[in-house]
Order: structure tokens, then sequence, then C-alpha cells
């Protein structure tokens, strides 16, 4: 269990950062884009670059979830502590439209003690959708 967490706790970290590097290059993107042509090769190379490293984010998601499927195998055989929190997998045909609450972000089942209870408002869907109701009443 620890093994197979401590790999998808690597596995997610190295997403989130080629996801942040992708964000990055299709600012530039965008923002040549509206340029002069004299900037149409920054243009043209950045574009290559983002198709070129997409598969590769792609290839480390299905490997996190594959991972995260592991560890649910796990809980579901007894094999761990019951109170153990799973990883949530990550959704890989939004995984470029991302955005500040994605699960991409959460640590949630990668760190800390895995016999601790996890917080009422990260263990309970419930709770989650209540918080998330209010906020929509508040607005």
């Amino acid at each position: 269990f620890l093994g197979l967490r401590l790999q998808a706790q690597a596995v997610k970290h190295r997403l989130r950062s080629h996801i942040r590097e992708r964000c990055f290059e299709s600012e530039r993107l965008e923002r040549s884009y509206f340029r002069s042509t004299l900037d149409h090769k920054a243009h043209a190379q950045t574009a290559e670059a983002l198709k070129r490293r997409m598969p590769g984010i792609r290839a480390l998601a299905k490997r996190y979830n594959t991972l995260c499927a592991q560890l649910s195998d796990m809980k579901a055989r007894s094999a761990i502590h019951k109170n153990a929190v799973i990883p949530k997998p990550v959704d890989i045909n939004g995984l470029f439209d991302i955005g500040v609450d994605d699960a991409i972000w959460e640590d949630a089942g990668l760190d800390g003690d895995a016999e601790e209870a996890p917080p009422a408002w990260l263990a309970d869907e419930g709770i989650r959708e209540g918080i998330k109701a209010m906020l929509m009443y508040d607005q």
C-alpha cells in the first residue's frame, strides 16, 4: 500500500508539473497569435511543442488512474486500513481544461498518515455538495 501510494504521489506531482508547463506554453501561444507575422515561427514552435507533449501528459494521467484503481482494489479487499483515503482519479478528457478547484491539485490520500480519519469536508460527498450549494447561494 505504501509503495503504491508513494508511486501515485510521484506520478501526480509529475503530472501537475507538466500541466503547469502546458498552461504557460498555451498562454504564450495565445499571446503570439495576436502579434505580427515576425512571431510566426515562435507561434509554430509553441504549437508543435504543445502537440508533442500532449500524449506524455495523457500517459501520466492514465498511469496515475491505474495506481488509484489498484489502491481502491486493495481497500475493497480489506488489505489496507478501513479509514485509508483513496486518491481520486483524474478525468483524462478534461485534463487540459482544469480549474483552480480541480481534483488534480488535491493530495487527499497521497500524503499524511493513512490511518488518520480525513476531515468531513474532504471525505463526505454530501458535505462537499452542501458547501458548494452554500457558495452558490451566497453568490
